[in-house]
């Protein structure tokens, strides 16, 4: 029995998923001198990708400047870079975003995405979009940072404790736009 037959080759993987009314998938070339990130969440606002992530990306880039671990700014890296990997969510409500390059050597860096990235030759890419549940960017107080939370089609915004102060008069119900049970934060 020949096995080889059942394995997914990525056009079969991405007419499977355009089958699927769950995910829904997006393939695009950013072409010489996009900016990486402004082009994807310029896309993510076009296509009105609520909940979006990165399936697949390569590619070059002539400029390379990622925010390593912990930094309050970016690192611009000298040369041009492959792209070996892109990975993270995307939607309309913003996007969190890590790339993985190699230089001319062959050698490794990675860290956030950030505005700065230009493309060189192509950046191939696909976009999975998941359709019951959009992505929400929620503060959370104990990261000090804007923070994923998912949120199935057609619920009011999360309540996460951590995320705000409480208000003098919460919620007693819920309302359209206001947050889920019995929550006292607002505002999100």
């Amino acid at each position: 029995m020949n096995d080889s037959a059942h394995l997914l080759t990525p056009a079969r993987l991405i007419a499977q998923f355009s089958q699927n009314p769950g995910l829904q998938p997006i393939a695009l070339r950013l072409e010489p001198g996009d900016d990486v990130r402004q082009t994807l969440e310029a896309i993510a606002k076009q296509k009105n990708i609520q909940a979006g992530f990165v399936l697949s990306a390569v590619g070059s880039l002539s400029t390379v400047s990622l925010r390593f671990a912990d930094a309050e700014t970016a690192t611009e890296l000298p040369g041009k870079h492959e792209v070996l990997s892109l990975s993270g969510t995307l939607s309309t409500a913003g996007a969190h975003l890590h790339l993985l390059v190699a230089n001319t050597a062959g050698e490794c860096r990675g860290g956030h995405l950030v505005a700065g990235c230009t493309v060189y030759t192509t950046l191939e890419l696909v976009i999975g979009q998941l359709t019951a549940v959009r992505f929400e960017r929620v503060m959370d107080r104990r990261t000090g940072f804007p923070e994923l939370a998912i949120v199935p089609v057609g619920v009011a915004p999360p309540c996460l404790p951590q995320s705000r102060p409480p208000t003098d008069n919460p919620p007693s119900h819920n309302t359209p736009g206001q947050p889920q049970g019995n929550c006292p934060y607002r505002d999100f």
